[in-house]
């Protein structure tokens, strides 16, 4: 073609404008695809990691309790062991009245990340599963061992998840070796748990595992409070008045004649003092009880004794050949010491009475042989020819709080055919 001709650069212009729109269609579908990949990748890796963690939050599910409503699948709770979501499906389950409950609970928890307004009950309830009690030498398993003896699960670990949950909600964090003797306060003013606890492995009827349990306002007042070997003293807390003693390296509960008559000093020295329930002496600046000896002339057997409430009582029971004699043989004329004789149902009442319903009371008399048991004595009220009257104590304390308290005592009427223990008292020296 001739390239003067018009026709020429026509043809010509249009290869170039075509081929320069080609190249720009080029350019946007190839940016448009990397833009498009990128996405695309983005969001594989986001669902591949979205379906990894269902996955792994299934699986944590399937390994502790199973049901239809358990917490499985939240963020929250995706990054949870197997014990510590076990141990929140438990709490819910445990502590709650039925099934549909439970469900609700764990719904919530599923939602918050709490139980919400039901934490503190929970909290409380929780915190009473957490404790193996003592009868005897027999161990009674907690509710958390109970709970968690059927789920393939290491206890320890479910049982450190269990523990802080109410931790947390009281605010108390972990009871261990670095925090013993540590007195720490409630942080849920709600909780009905106790408003003090203290981190110890000493606690009456229960096994002696290192736990938080509720302090005694006697540890929260003297707490920090310095007690060395050499001092006597008392302290008394400034909203009550209530009085505390520092016994040469040790805090207690004053006695009875400490609160009634204050300590024991050289300034009175051998002073014989009654106090409401026992009579005592100040010796060597301590109060002491009042204690007799008595001597039975006809074994030359000796037995304490002491006054309770304006009666002389033996603080032993009277022996023989066994603990538990017949009536025979108590009801012998000469079975007391010069000058005693057999306490009457209405005194051994009096007795009972004037512990105060205070087991330290009743253990100074010896009326409690143990930790769990019964004790019956003779009296000398018949009650017709066959049948005597008999004082008893029975003492099976299921808790700690329990077992501060003397209750369990009175007086039957019984046969005389069967043996019992017996003792001694005295009108006045």
């Amino acid at each position: 073609m001739n390239k003067r001709n018009p026709v020429f650069w026509i043809v010509i212009l249009h290869i170039l404008f075509c081929g320069a729109f080609l190249a720009c269609s080029s350019d946007s579908v190839s940016n448009s695809s990397d833009e498009e990949i990128s996405s695309s990748s983005e969001e594989s890796s986001s669902g591949a990691s979205s379906s990894s963690e269902k996955s792994s939050s299934s699986e944590v599910s399937s390994s502790s309790v199973s049901s239809s409503s358990e917490i499985s699948s939240s963020s929250e709770t995706s990054a949870k062991t197997p014990e510590e979501i076990a141990a929140i499906n438990a709490i819910a389950r445990s502590c709650s009245r039925d099934s549909s409950m439970a469900d609700s609970l764990l719904d919530v928890y599923e939602k918050e990340g709490n139980f919400g307004e039901a934490t503190t009950r929970l909290a409380d309830c929780a915190y009473s599963m957490s404790f193996e009690q003592l009868q005897g030498d027999v161990i009674i398993p907690s509710g958390l061992y109970r709970v968690q003896r059927d789920l393939d699960l290491n206890y320890q670990d479910f049982k450190t998840a269990f523990y802080k949950f109410w931790q947390d909600d009281f605010g108390v964090g972990p009871c261990n070796w670095d925090s013993l003797n540590v007195v720490t306060q409630n942080k849920d003013s709600l909780s009905s748990a106790g408003r003090y606890f203290i981190c110890t492995d000493k606690r009456e009827g229960f096994n002696s595992e290192i736990n938080w349990i509720r302090a005694s306002d006697l540890q929260v007042n003297t707490y920090k409070q310095d007690c060395d070997s050499s001092d006597y003293r008392e302290i008394k807390n400034s909203t009550t008045g209530k009085m505390y003693v520092c016994d040469h390296g040790k805090w207690r509960y004053p006695m009875e004649v400490e609160e009634e008559c204050g300590l024991c000093g050289t300034d009175n020295d051998g002073l014989v003092k009654a106090g409401s329930i026992f009579e005592y002496v100040c010796d060597s600046s301590q109060w002491k009880l009042n204690e007799l000896i008595v001597k039975d002339s006809s074994d030359d057997k000796e037995y304490r004794a002491t006054k309770v409430a304006g009666l002389y009582w033996m603080r032993d029971n009277m022996q023989a050949d066994t603990a538990r004699l017949y009536w025979d043989e108590v009801s012998a004329e000469d079975f007391c010491p010069s000058g005693w004789r057999l306490p009457t149902s209405v005194e051994w009442m009096s007795l009972f009475k004037a512990m105060n319903y205070r087991a330290s009371n009743a253990s100074v008399m010896r009326l409690q042989g143990g930790a769990i048991g019964s004790s019956v004595w003779w009296t000398s009220s018949e009650s017709g020819a066959d049948s005597v009257q008999v004082a008893y104590v029975n003492y099976h304390p299921m808790s700690y709080e329990a077992a501060q308290r003397f209750e369990t005592f009175g007086v039957n009427t019984t046969t005389k055919t069967y043996p019992h223990s017996a003792r001694c008292v005295k009108d006045d020296f």
